[in-house]
Order: structure tokens, then sequence, then C-alpha cells
């Protein structure tokens, strides 16, 4: 088996080592040392572009009523609770350059953790589907095109950026970051000008606020829903055993910025205009440099979906390892994942997976909560010392400790027992973190 991965490592090393003359093909080997060169800075940019999204304005919507101060502190609130676990994943990228569902195999088995990547993608298929949605409403808006049109560009588009990897994500990251600020800076200028939002009516809630169910909600929405994401990415980091405090907020803080500011001028654009995506509220007759900056913020769902799908890939190479093992297509599995998702996502997106978005997130909240939750106790409490090799070894097919905690934990949070408690603390936290205690006792026992 150790042969294989080292072979994988080879063609991922020789793919990823000539990006720019063709994709990557590194899939779930571990990354060479050569190319782990990111910084906290990069870290922080890359997430902070991926989570910089169209569709990011929606927290806005989700949070409407609640009012702009209570909505800030529930996004300060959100931020303390999933940096903890967002920073431990962080590091783990950087002791070991693996991708979480690779670990998973330790702590659920060989078999329950190829089962749980084939529920990621599908998972990350559904992040990829609702951001392509929002991008080609924007551009239906503004071009009187048809949104099926739209999607159909985008998506190819965004298949084809992942198709060429991490370095060439952080690179397109970087260079329209300055696009995606100039965009939204002429939006807000354009919402406050045109529509004369009246912000002293936003300062006060006009709901109940249930801070339980609207922090689940944030959570699910941005930090923890893409915590089990984060190694894929500081795998390129500079490795290190040591905890670095820079790395360990780098991802979790450029992830939550956007979520606060955006999603405050998505809850000013909901009052004003009545829609939360200020990039798709133009209308016949508005000036043209409005049309320019909505085209602008659309490359902003490129940034998130790449990290949508990149994962994605990632998650059924996991899964469909042993398949690919037996016809020996290192190099194409990659690139056939890329394509295959990338077009079931765009499907979904046709299909209209943004009328559902609310009990989506709550979905991924009851799952990938307790699953995140149990890989950090594992890892901190033993996995961390074992060799790289033991990752791509196949040992235990199936870990009943591990699954009789996931399994409990997805019950707490499906059934929300917690009661009165539920109103005041995120109730998918609090039964992920009794599954994540259970499997420590079972471990022990």
């Amino acid at each position: 088996m150790m042969d294989m991965a080292r072979e994988d490592e080879e063609s991922g090393i020789e793919g990823l080592g000539r990006i720019g003359k063709e994709i990557e093909t590194i899939g779930i080997s571990p990354v060479p040392l050569k190319l782990r060169r990111l910084t906290q800075m990069d870290l922080f940019v890359f997430w902070a572009m991926a989570s910089a999204s169209a569709a990011t304005p929606l927290a806005g919507y989700l949070l409407y009523g609640v009012g702009i101060p209570y909505f800030i502190i529930i996004i300060a609130l959100s931020t303390l609770i999933g940096i903890i676990p967002a920073g431990l994943f962080s590091e783990i990228g950087r002791q070991k350059p693996i991708v979480a569902l690779v670990q998973a195999r330790r702590t659920f088995g060989y078999y329950p953790a190829n089962a749980l990547s084939i529920l990621y993608t599908f998972v990350n298929m559904g992040w990829f589907g609702l951001n392509l949605a929002v991008g080609a409403e924007i551009l239906t808006a503004v071009s009187g095109l048809s949104f099926v049109f739209w999607a159909i560009i985008m998506g190819i588009l965004q298949i084809v950026l992942v198709l060429f990897g991490a370095k060439w994500l952080n690179y397109f990251m970087k260079y329209t970051a300055p696009i995606l600020l100039i965009s939204y800076a002429v939006l807000t200028y354009f919402l406050f000008s045109y529509y004369h939002p009246e912000i002293s009516k936003l300062m006060t809630p006009s709901v109940n606020i249930n801070w339980g169910l609207l922090i689940n909600l944030i959570l699910s929405f941005s930090i923890l829903s893409w915590t089990y994401k984060i190694t894929t990415v500081t795998r390129f980091a500079k490795p290190s055993d040591k905890i670095s405090i820079s790395y360990f907020v780098s991802s979790g803080l450029g992830i939550m910025l956007p979520v606060l500011l955006m999603g405050i001028l998505g809850y000013i654009s909901q009052s004003a205009a009545g829609n939360w995506n200020l990039a798709a509220i133009y209308k016949p007759g508005d000036p043209i440099w409005v049309i320019i900056a909505a085209i602008g913020a659309s490359l902003a769902i490129i940034h998130t979906n790449s990290m949508n799908l990149y994962p994605a890939v990632a998650d059924l190479l996991v899964s469909i390892e042993p398949f690919i093992r037996k016809v020996k297509k290192y190099k194409l599995s990659q690139p056939l994942a890329t394509i295959g998702l990338g077009i079931i996502s765009l499907i979904l997106a046709i299909l209209g997976i943004l009328n559902y978005v609310e009990n989506f997130l709550l979905l991924v909240g009851d799952v990938i909560f307790p699953f995140t939750f149990i890989l950090l106790v594992d890892w901190y409490t033993g996995l961390k010392q074992m060799e790289m090799e033991a990752f791509y070894t196949p040992s235990k097919w199936v870990s009943v400790k591990a699954l009789v905690a996931l399994i409990i934990g997805v019950l707490l949070n499906y059934y929300n027992i917690f009661g009165i408690v539920s109103l005041y603390f995120p109730y998918q936290v609090l039964g992920s973190l009794i599954a994540a205690a259970i499997y420590y006792i079972l471990k022990k026992v």
C-alpha cells in the first residue's frame, strides 16, 4: 500500500511541479516538502477570498430582523466558537500534509471513512450549486439572458480553474481580490446613494432572537462547515509540529471577516431593496458602472466555489481509491473527478437548490459538526504521533467506537433534545461536543 502512496506521490510531484503546463494530479497523496510554502498571510487571503462570495451577504438574510448590533454580536460569538476547531485543523495540515478524510480512515475505519467521503462529496456539491445559483442570478439580472445560460458558463469556468489545482487557485484569489473589493465598494455606494437605507431603523431587533439557532446557522454557513476542509489547503503551508498562533487563527479569521462585513451589507440591502443579494438589485436604466461592478462581484462566486469543488474532489478520491489503485489511473483520477462533480453541481444549481438553503445548512451542521470534533479528539490524543504511511495503509476496517459516537452526535443534533439551553447556545455544537466526549471515553475504556 505504501508503494502505491509513494507512486501516487511521485505522480503528484510531477503534476504539481509542472503546473501551468498541465493540471494538478497530486490527488490525496502527501504533499511534497518542496511544495509546502504557504504563509499565514497566504492562508488568510486564500480563505478570505474563498469565503467572500456573492452568496456571503446571505448571512444578513439568515439573521434578518435581529438588528445590526445583535448581528455583529452573533457573528463575533460564532467566530469565538469556531476559531478553536478551525485553528486545530489548520495545525493538523502543517503537522501531516494529508486531507481530513484520509485521517478519518484511522478514526472511523477504512470503509466508514470511504462512505463519509461520498457523503461529504455531495455536501460540497450542494455548496457549489448554491453559490453557482447566486452568481447566475447576478449575471441574469444585469444581462437579461437566461439563468441556465449563465449557470453553464460560470460552471465551466470554475471547473477549468479547479483543474489546475491549489497553486493556481491561490494565484487567482490573490490577483482578483482587488477586483472583488472595488466591485463591492461600488455596489455599496450604489445601495446607499440610490436606495437611501434608514440605518437607524436597523439598529433595534424586529424579531425575537433565538441565539442558539442563529449561531448554529452562521456556524453551518461559514466557519464550521469549512473546518474539516482547512487541511486541504494548510497541507501546502510551511510544516511545523509546534502550534503557531498566527497560523492557528489565520484561516478562521479569513473565513469570518467577509461574513461579518458582507453580511451587514446583505442585511441593509434586504431592508432597502428587498433583496439580500446587492449585486442583483440592478434595474434597467441604472448606471452602466453598476453592471460592471456586479460582473466583478460574480468573480467572488468563483473564489468560493473553487474551495467547494476542490475539497469535494479530494473527498471523492478518498472513497474510490481502491478502484483507482486497481486500474492504476492516478494521474487521471483528479481531473476526471473534477469534471464529473462539477457537472453534477451545475445540475443542482439549475434545479433550484438555493430555495432550500436553511434546511441544507442545518443538515450540514447535524453531520459535519460531530464528525469534525471526533476527528480533532482522535488526532490530538494519538494520531498525531503516527508515521505518514499509517494513514495510507488499511488497518482497522470499521471503528465501532467512532461510529457510535458519530451516530449519537447526529441524533442529538437532529432531534435537539436540549430544550431551553438551545435558545442560548448552539445545540449542534453542544451535541457534537458530547459526541466527542463519548468517543474519548470509549477510547480510554
